[in-house]
Order: structure tokens, then C-alpha cells, then sequence
């Protein structure tokens, strides 16, 4: 069952460039779809926490929810004033809040302004709880903001790290304030939330997985750029962005993970679809104890060592395969959604950006390294023949869709894959990449109420200390955020 929550918002999305549409034919997109998937991650040594990776879904939910009547044909084009949004595109956290506090269908305390959480169940029958998101009882419907965070295991205990640290904000502000009601308590705690969560974005998320040169050209030197915004616009999502570059992380996700030290098995994909309320928690009546995250597994905690089985994401390139299902179908392959989605909404070709830029932004395309990758670099040999020999991946479409012509005019999502492989070494995006990323969460931050831009965070909380730098100033980490008590 879908949320209730979201406001359709026309007229949301736009194209960050203008250019002309590069349509491709279905079969070809397939083709190249299929070989992504079929393809094997580079072989390279893995650096980035794969908490990022989840994180930066949890916050993909918070500014983005593209309504979509059927999955993409591939064959049409719909034009931008008919794509709906549903998500407020502001950095505000309504995924978390919804509406706000007279929000009915997020369960709240109306004595202190705390949101109500879930129970999971131990080995021997008993709830615990506080543990997990809170749920209609019958349906085990997540109440929250948005119910995409209800999506996976880790996702779903993302979301519930921050209504626990709500909670210990308005316990902060109940003493601080006793003679304030709630709604008040409420308000300072959900500020407060607010820019400590855009603090970590922009200076741990971004700098983590985006181009060191485009940070300072965006949000340091600010005299090149390509959006300049002011805090008057609305925030909106160009579609470059929502259904290319921000799409990524989908090659970095694992097969497995390591969730907690009480599992004597790493947990599969699978097991973390079934550990929601629409997966039926593995057919028992609450989430189990056993599935509970440990989030010093996925993001490095401050002074100490890395545990033994810690998650690293897989490298960003241009092989993409979840397997959320056994089944070879197209209908279930990701990368081939993503390629229709692109051509559904009229996506230019990657070099066809970058030739824009070089042209039109050459201050900003020299100071940031952009370049356009060569046709060779555009065909990682990550894919293995019938004789077990390394073939490039554009090679393999050849094989069903001769002639192709991938590598002149390159599917932008597919390129910006591939230049964070050749350029960003797999562990972030290159230059166009981390330009597309960086210019939209700038901007969002500028145009969002409040704003860590031009709102400093109230006060160091003695229980959420900071442990990340930007440019010699402390900030907040992701992993500070998720601290356990």
C-alpha cells in the first residue's frame, strides 16, 4: 500500500542542460541493459563504507518521488511538465515528518512531541520495544513519512535512527525548555534534525562520493557554476539528475552483508526485502532481534578500528546487478529500467553534455578536469566470453545489437557510470558526474527552510559531538547521526 503522503508537484522537474533529446531503439537499450548485468564489478580494492550507498537512498526519498503510472515503455517520451512529483524537493526531511506534528498518520506523543516507534521480537518470543519502525498492526504498514524507506532491511533501520534521534533531541529541549509544550519541543528538535542531516550531506556525502576540484568550484569558489541559485526559487529536480546521475549508487550495492556479530551468516538481498512490513518480516509477526543493524559495520566509527567483517560498497562502473530476484527478466533488471526510464524522459547522450560544457562553461569544465572519455574507455572488459575471456562490455551488445554506436552517442547514466570508473577510480563520480550531483544539493540546500547555509545548527548537543572536517572546520558525519545509545 502506497503512503498517503506527498503533494503532486508539476512543473518540478526540468532539464539541467536544454539539449536535444538522443532517442534510442528499445531492443538496444535491452541489449546494453542486459550485458550491465551480466557484467562483473572491477576488480579493485574496495574504500567506500557501503553505508553511503543507503544513505544516499534514504535521501534520494527525502527530495524525489517521481509518480509513474506503467514502467517505462522506452519507445515514447513523456514531456517534463507531466512528470509529478510527490516529494517536497527540499532538503526538509518530510520522508521523516510527513506533514508536520498535527500529521495524523505519523504516530506521535502529543505530551512531549516524540514520534512513536515499533517493536522486533527476540529468539524467544518477547517484543522489544523501540527497535523498529512503527506499523499498522494488521497490514505491519509502515506509519511514516514516506513508505519507500520501508523498502529494505537497511533502509527501514536508517529511517528508524532518525525518529530515535528526534526523540533524543525533544528529551534535550523538555529539559533545556520544561515550561514549553510539545508542539514546541517538536518544532526546535525537528530544526535542529534538519540541519545536522544537511551538515552530514554536504559534508561528508558529498565529499565521500563526489570530485574534490567540483566541490570547491561549487561551493567554495562559487564563481563558476551552472545553476546560481537564489534562496526566492523553488527547489526543483533536474532529470539528469534524478534519472542519471544520482542513480549510481545502484552499482554499488552488494550481494550480501554483514549486519550485526549475533548473525552466523552474512544476509542476502533477499532476506533484507523480506525483513520489512511488505516482505512479511520472513513470515513472523515482527522484524527479529537477529536482523537488528549494527551501523559500526557500515560506516567507520570515529578513533577506532574497523570491525572484521566490515561493508564495503562495490565500485562505481558500469556493471549493475542487484539481484533482488532469481528470474532473468526485463521487467525486474534494473539496469534496463534505468535505460528506459532515461529514454522515456528524453535524456541527452552523455558526450552531447560534455561538448556543452567545453563549449559553453569552459572556465568551470577546465578548473573541474572534464573531458570526453574515448570510445575504449566507454568498454571496460568486465564481461567474460563462453571461454572465460575478458571481453568489453559494449562488445557484448554488439553480439545481439550489432552496430550499435554506444560508444560515439553513450546513454548519459551509462556514461557517467563508466567516467567514475575510468576518471574517479571507481570510488566516486568524475567530473560530470559529481558536477550534476553537487550543483542540485547546493542549490537544494540554498533553496531549503532552513538551511545549514544560512541557519547555524542551535548548539553542540553533548550527546551528538562532531568527528568529520570540511575545509578545517568541524561538521557532522553520517556516522555521528546513527551513534547507538
Amino acid at each position: 500500500m502506497e503512503s498517503k503522503h506527498g503533494q503532486a508537484l508539476h512543473g518540478s522537474f526540468y532539464s539541467l542542460f536544454g539539449l536535444p533529446a538522443t532517442r534510442y531503439q528499445k531492443a538496444a537499450l535491452i541489449a546494453l541493459g542486459r550485458a550491465m548485468k551480466e557484467a562483473s564489478p572491477a576488480g579493485r580494492e574496495q574504500k567506500v563504507e557501503a553505508g553511503y550507498v543507503y544513505f544516499g537512498q534514504f535521501l534520494d526519498h527525502d527530495i524525489t518521488r517521481l509518480r509513474r503510472g506503467v514502467e517505462p515503455a522506452g519507445d515514447k517520451q513523456v514531456p517534463l511538465d507531466q512528470l509529478v512529483q510527490m516529494r517536497t524537493p527540499a532538503m526538509d526531511m518530510d520522508a521523516l515528518y510527513g506533514l508536520g506534528f498535527d500529521d495524523a498518520e505519523i504516530p506521535l506523543d502529543r505530551n512531549t512531541g516524540e514520534m512513536m516507534l515499533g517493536y522486533c521480537m527476540d529468539s524467544d518470543g518477547r517484543l522489544i520495544p523501540g527497535l523498529d519502525l512503527p506499523r499498522e498492526e494488521a497490514s505491519k504498514r509502515p506509519l511514516i513519512g514516506d513508505d519507500r524507506n520501508d523498502e529494505n532491511l537497511i533502509v527501514a533501520q536508517l529511517h528508524l535512527q532518525f525518529l530515535k534521534l528526534h526523540n533524543r533531541l525533544i528529551g534535550h529541549y523538555r529539559e533545556a525548555f520544561p515550561c514549553k509544550k510539545a508542539r514546541a519541543w517538536y518544532q526546535m528538535a525537528r530544526h535542529a534534525l534538519t540541519l545536522c542531516y544537511q551538515e552530514a550531506v554536504l559534508y561528508d556525502f558529498l565529499p565521500t562520493l563526489t570530485d574534490a576540484r567540483v566541490l570547491q568550484a561549487v561551493m567554495l569558489d562559487k564563481s563558476h557554476g551552472l545553476l546560481y541559485p537564489v534562496a526566492a526559487e523553488e527547489p526543483r529536480i533536474p532529470v539528469e539528475f534524478s534519472v542519471a546521475a544520482y542513480r549510481f549508487g545502484h552499482s554499488m550495492v552488494r550481494f550480501r552483508y554483514t549486519i550485526n556479530d549475533k548473525r552466523d551468516k552474512a544476509t542476502s538481498l533477499q532476506e533484507m526485502l523480506q525483513m520489512t512490513g511488505k516482505g512479511g518480516f520472513g513470515g513472523r509477526p515482527y522484524l527479529p532481534a537477529e536482523f537488528l543493524v549494527d551501523w559500526s559495520l557500515f560506516f567507520k566509527q570515529a578513533d577506532k578500528p574497523l570491525p572484521r567483517f566490515f561493508n564495503f560498497a562495490l565500485a562505481m562502473d558500469p556493471s549493475v546487478d542487484i539481484r533482488l530476484s532469481e528470474e532473468d527478466d526485463d521487467q525486474i533488471n534494473l539496469a534496463v529500467l534505468n535505460l528506459l526510464r532515461s529514454n522515456e524522459v528524453g535524456l541527452p547522450h552523455g558526450q552531447a553534455v560534455v561538448r556543452h560544457l567545453l563549449q559553453n562553461h569552459a572556465p568551470l569544465a577546465e578548473q573541474i578536469g572534464l573531458r570526453e572519455l574515448t570510445p575504449d574507455e566507454l568498454n571496460p572488459a568486465i564481461l567474460r566470453d563462453d571461454h572465460g575471456n575478458h571481453i568489453g562490455l559494449l562488445d557484448e551488445v554488439g553480439r545481439h545489437f550489432p552496430h550499435h554506436g554506444f560508444g560515439h552517442k553513450t546513454p548519459l547514466w551509462y556514461y557517467l557510470l563508466a567516467e567514475a570508473d575510468v576518471i574517479g577510480k571507481g570510488v566516486r563520480l568524475g567530473p560530470l558526474g559529481s558536477l550534476i550531483v553537487v550543483e542540485v544539493f547546493h542549490a537544494l540546500a540554498i533553496q531549503s527552510r532552513p538551511s545549514v547555509l544560512f541557519d547555524s545548527v542551535p548548539e553542540d548537543f553533548p550527546f551528538l559531538p562532531r568527528s568529520g572536517r570540511f575545509f578545517n572546520r568541524p561538521t557532522y558525519r553520517i556516522a555521528d547521526l546513527l551513534k547507538q545509545e
